[in-house]
């Protein structure tokens, strides 16, 4: 038996009947809402208390900008407008971290006895060397009687001194997040240290990635943008950072730098890279994290580079630990 087909009447047909409406007053969404009405508002379109942004981080902290920046570079639906705005307060929560660490730059220095003049020049950082300026008027054949002038003073001058710094980061897929956010704090901290043209940046993963070669001038802001933007992806080949490394120090004349290699020991890409350590003069090592077979690797590499071991045991401390690496090394 065939069934049949009953036509609802009219009156009861509509009250199943589905009314949708889509609405942008603010007011009616809020009241249709209340009211529990079958009235259909497009998702988008609901005021569920948050930011009018499309990101969401109109009313974050600048250093949680930082921390989820390179996930919200990559979201279509944020205007390009707005990712300026976000690229901008990522910087500044980058650079207020950095300067919150540092409180007085340090800038490495250097003893030497000057005239008068010459203290003046350099910013009359020092003091009055009596027995140096006491030589000089012998020399000259000063007596008691005779008027000294100011240019036989000698000071014991702190004069700046030329470091070059070269920076080699880990950016791997194990540096993302929170973690390149730290390391570009840490490089900011570094940048704050040196002169701009004595420094010099490489991202690696699978490839090498030059952020900043020595001789370049490059302002503190684009330098953390260019860190912040790395890309981070393929395996780690410390190998390839380390040849390359050594390749642009022969270059450029700069073997005597101070290079700094950061991360957690492990590759996964290449040969074993201890046995380029001995091509630099001062390989120093900034190792992340508690694995200790990393630990051993990096510990290898700056006892046959002749530099320094650094460690920051949990991410979080990677700033504070660059900076006393910095320290030691601009002594």
């Amino acid at each position: 038996m065939g069934r049949v087909k009953k036509k609802l009447p009219d009156e009861l047909r509509d009250s199943f009947a589905l009314s949708v409406k889509v609405t942008n007053d603010p007011a009616e969404k809020i009241s249709k809402l209340k009211k529990g009405t079958a009235a259909f508002i497009a998702p988008e379109l609901v005021d569920s208390g948050l930011p009018s942004d499309v990101s969401g981080y109109e009313v974050k902290p600048s250093w949680d900008v930082a921390i989820r920046f390179q996930d919200l570079k990559r979201l279509g639906n944020i205007p390009p407008k707005e990712k300026a705005v976000l690229r901008r307060r990522a910087i500044e929560g980058v650079l207020a971290r950095a300067y919150d660490i540092l409180g007085a730059v340090i800038k490495p220095e250097r003893h030497q006895i000057v005239d008068f003049k010459t203290f003046i020049e350099s910013g009359q950082r020092g003091e009055l060397d009596v027995l140096s300026t006491l030589d000089e008027e012998l020399a000259r054949g000063y007596s008691r009687k005779t008027l000294v002038s100011e240019d036989v003073l000698r000071f014991d001058a702190r004069l700046e001194r030329d470091v070059d710094i070269a920076l080699v980061m880990d950016a791997s897929l194990s540096m993302t997040g929170e973690k390149i956010a730290l390391l570009a704090v840490s490089t900011a901290v570094v940048a704050l240290c040196v002169k701009p043209t004595r420094l010099s940046l490489m991202g690696f993963d699978s490839k090498v990635r030059w952020i900043k070669r020595f001789g370049e001038e490059l302002p503190i802001e684009k330098l953390v943008e260019r860190v912040l933007e790395l890309p981070a992806g393929g395996f780690t080949n410390m190998e390839l950072a380390l040849n390359e490394t050594a390749v642009a120090l022969s270059r450029q004349n700069k073997e005597r730098a101070n290079v700094i290699l950061i991360g957690d020991g492990k590759y996964t890409e290449g040969g074993d890279p201890s046995q380029l350590a001995e091509r630099f003069r001062h390989l120093n090592v900034l190792k992340i994290g508690r694995d200790q077979a990393g630990r051993d690797l990096m510990l290898e590499l700056s006892a046959r580079g002749q530099g320094k071991f650094f460690e920051a045991r949990r991410i979080s401390d990677l700033p504070r630990t660059m900076y006393g690496a910095m320290k030691r090394l601009l002594r």
